[in-house]
């Protein structure tokens, strides 16, 4: 709980935060196994009908975590997250009702170039949260996530180092992900104002 608190206070005072040990190690080798047991697709941008694969924007691939038939080894951690909505919702009073999250695989090389996560037609994403996943990662490895102002000046970078969370108002934070010399993992969604776009299968 120390922890949320430690994120509410950091979006209180900044509009993002960054916690280390956000997880624990053995609840990050956990949902680790689930990379080699899960079907992962290329990423797509845009949204509805525009939905499409753009290589040269993004290049990692993504499974979409449906919340009523998860995997069990990812349920302690929706769990933590559910409890960091609720602290949003309790300190913040954001009014989040709802979240989406997908684990995302970036092979060496890959990445996300600047975007916002808020799209244009639609206002239901709120608070982008990422939680890394990542093993023994080093400086050297790269696969920093770059935090923006609303002005587009640089103010944070991120190595994406297992256990660490970041999160952030989805609409105020441009960010990419730069390439990086081995495999880089997350799992990264939002919580939202209305319901999930992912659909019980």
């Amino acid at each position: 709980m120390q922890l949320n608190e430690a994120a509410m206070q950091q979006l209180t005072e900044r509009g993002y935060a960054i916690v280390p040990q956000w997880l624990a190690a053995q609840t990050v080798g956990h949902v680790n196994q689930l990379f080699s047991e899960l079907e992962f697709v290329p990423a797509k941008v845009g949204k509805g009908e525009n939905l499409q694969e753009r290589p040269e924007i993004r290049g990692d691939s993504t499974y979409w975590i449906n919340p009523l038939v998860a995997p069990f080894k990812i349920l302690s951690t929706l769990e933590a997250l559910e409890n960091l909505r609720l602290s949003c919702n309790r300190e913040l009073f954001l009014g989040v009702r709802d979240s989406e999250f997908h684990l995302a695989r970036y092979p060496a090389g890959a990445f996300y170039r600047k975007h916002n996560d808020r799209h244009e037609t639609s206002s239901q994403r709120v608070l982008s949260v990422i939680v890394y996943l990542n093993d023994n990662w080093q400086p050297s490895d790269g696969g920093e996530l770059v935090i923006y102002n609303p002005a587009h000046q640089e103010i944070e970078r991120v190595l994406p180092l297992g256990g660490t969370m970041v999160c952030f108002l989805s609409a105020d934070f441009p960010h990419e992900v730069l390439p990086s010399q081995r495999e880089r993992r997350s799992l990264t969604g939002w919580f939202l104002t209305g319901g999930s776009n992912v659909l019980p299968l």
